[in-house]
């Protein structure tokens, strides 16, 4: 089972730029029994690996916003270390927050049209505005492993102006320094078990390359749909195994 969790949460990143946290970080809790403490960096050096792949591929095909990106990536780093430092200093309770962010995740996913998101010709950039998301986009990945693909989506086509696709692909290369970031606020907390945090790691790599081949050929509109009931029911999940720890 944790092996084909592994090479899902790498297929939706492939594919949608999203999901592969909210996947691996109840993988690590419940399928492999890990702490919290383990669970959330070892969520962001799977998701940061595979989204390197990603960007790799994605960018083999000319479809990485590298200007835009990088912007994005620079801003939202800072706020990523200092979630992952945070993390680790503040009480419990980490679990159950993750969970209600997976519902509020799912329900926009289910509810949000692609066709809605799309860049409003001629409106001026908010500079402001772009630098308080990309914070708090970067502060939520450090402290929740969350990469927030698909909210990091909607700010590059709705505040950079990116077409969804193009998002979709410059996506990765933000959630691969977001991820990294947030693992170095982490790594003064906890030892962790590297060998098989690696072996997930190169399973969802694997996942990542058949979502780049799937994302040629699928609609995003019905992956977003189908990811959207996936999350809610692995929110289910995370409450049921907190109520039971």
């Amino acid at each position: 089972m944790t092996v084909l969790l592994a090479i899902l949460l790498g297929v939706l990143l492939g594919l949608l730029s999203g999901g592969g946290s909210m996947i691996a970080v109840p993988v690590f809790r419940y399928g492999m029994d890990k702490e919290p403490e383990v669970a959330f960096p070892g969520a962001l050096i799977v998701v940061g690996i595979a989204s390197l792949v990603g960007t790799i591929l994605y960018a083999r095909e000319k479809r990485i916003r590298w200007a835009e990106g990088s912007l994005f990536a620079v801003l939202s780093m800072v706020g990523a270390f200092a979630g992952g430092f945070l993390s680790g200093l503040l009480p419990g309770g980490h679990m159950v927050i993750f969970a209600v962010i997976l519902v509020f995740t799912g329900w926009k996913l289910i509810t949000t049209r692609t066709r809605d998101l799309k860049p409003v010709e001629g409106e001026h950039i908010d500079q402001r505005r772009l630098v308080l998301t990309a914070l708090g986009l970067g502060a939520l990945t450090g402290f929740l492993a969350i990469g927030g693909g698909f909210l990091i989506v909607s700010a590059l086509v709705l505040l950079m102006r990116l077409e969804v696709k193009d998002a979709i692909a410059t996506s990765l290369l933000v959630i691969t320094v977001n991820a990294f970031a947030g693992l170095f606020g982490h790594l003064s907390h906890h030892p962790l078990p590297w060998g098989e945090l690696l072996g997930v790691a190169g399973l969802a790599s694997i996942g990542v390359a058949i979502g780049v081949a799937m994302s040629r050929r699928l609609p995003t509109q019905r992956l977003r749909d189908a990811l959207g009931w996936i999350v809610l029911i692995v929110a289910v999940w995370v409450l049921v195994g907190e109520a039971m720890q």
